[in-house]
C-alpha cells in the first residue's frame, strides 16, 4: 500500500517526471519509509497518526521517491566511497550527487514529526490493587 498516490505526487509534493510508473515508485519508496519507521505506520494504520504526522508520511514517500528515480529505482550502493586513503567506486562508476540509500529530505521530515524514534515507549497504568494500594 503507498501512503502517497501520483496526484499528490505531482501537484503537492511537485515531483519530478518520472521514468518509469510513479504509482510503482511511491509503492517502494512507502516500504522504505515503513522500513525507516519501523513498520510503526503499517502495525498501527496511517488513519491513527496525527494529521501532521500524515501529511509528513506522503511528503517523506514523494522525497524518497524523488531520490529513488534520480537514481533510476537504485539505492543499494554509492557511487563512490573515500575513507582515510581508501576509495571505492562501484561496478558502474556512476558518479552520483546523492551517496546514501535513503533521502535525507526524507529522513528530515520524518524526524521532525516524530516518527523515527525508536526508544521505549512507556505506558502508565494506575491501578492501585497492583501496587498495594
Amino acid at each position: 500500500m503507498s501512503y502517497a498516490d501520483s496526484d499528490y505526487y505531482y501537484n503537492e509534493y511537485g515531483g519530478s517526471e518520472c521514468t518509469e510508473n510513479v504509482d510503482r515508485l511511491l509503492e517502494r519508496a512507502s516500504g522504505v519509509v515503513d522500513m525507516l519507521t519501523g513498520y510503526r505506520i503499517s502495525r498501527e494504520g496511517i488513519e491513527r497518526l496525527g494529521e501532521i504526522q500524515r501529511e509528513a508520511v506522503k511528503r517523506a514517500v514523494c522525497a524518497q521517491a524523488d531520490l529513488m528515480e534520480r537514481r533510476d529505482g537504485d539505492t543499494s550502493e554509492p557511487a563512490e566511497v573515500t575513507i582515510g586513503r581508501f576509495r571505492y567506486v562501484n561496478a558502474s562508476g556512476n558518479e552520483r550527487k546523492d551517496s546514501g540509500a535513503y533521502s535525507a529530505e526524507a529522513m528530515g521530515i520524518l524526524g521532525a514529526a516524530g516518527l523515527l524514534y525508536r526508544g521505549v515507549e512507556v505506558v502508565f497504568y494506575t491501578n492501585p490493587h497492583l501496587f498495594g494500594g
